[in-house]
């Protein structure tokens, strides 16, 4: 099934996307900064869910730059837009497990394999690991979903560097 190329962004969409991102960038942000502040308390409630809001900002700036594509050759910030999604794209899974996480301790789901082949071997003699997620700042944010671990101290300084170049980018447009 072939894609209709996308038409080209009109600088009403293109400033609102700017923007968008801009804001998911904050987002990010924020939420790292939260979780840094209780990572000595890894299976704080109030955490999990800045995690999950974290994996969702970091998933909506990719593909809000994927969709700015064409605009961010133009407007010069294409590298850390590609810097950014590639760190992305390793840990992409993230916001599917933190979705899904009960489906597959359930061995359910789009993506049942999920779990780390240790952790479901594990399961199956009857070892309970109590919660099926956890992080730590040992080597950056490191986001533990069924064993698997998801290094997403990368994405979210890459998403950072890009917070001057959209800023940038988006003043251009308004002149």
């Amino acid at each position: 099934m072939s894609q209709t190329p996308a038409s080209p962004l009109d600088v009403t969409a293109q400033r609102a996307l700017l923007t968008r991102a801009i804001r998911w960038i904050e987002v990010i942000k924020e939420k790292d900064a939260v979780i840094g502040d209780f990572a000595s308390e890894p299976w704080n409630e109030g955490t999990w869910i800045d995690v999950h809001v974290l994996a969702l900002a970091l998933k909506h700036l990719d593909v809000t730059m994927r969709i700015l594509g064409e605009l961010a050759v133009q407007m010069g910030f294409a590298n850390e837009s590609n810097t950014y999604r590639t760190a992305w794209a390793g840990i992409s899974s993230l916001r599917d497990a933190l979705e899904h996480e009960d489906e597959y301790v359930a061995g359910r789901g789009k993506y049942s394999d999920t779990p780390a082949a240790w952790w479901d071997e594990a399961r199956e003699q009857g070892h309970d690991f109590g919660p099926t997620f956890g992080w730590s700042r040992e080597r950056g944010l490191d986001v533990l979903v069924l064993g698997r671990h998801h290094y997403v101290s990368d994405a979210v300084l890459c998403a950072r560097a890009l917070l001057a170049p959209l800023s940038t980018a988006l003043a251009q447009l308004k002149e």
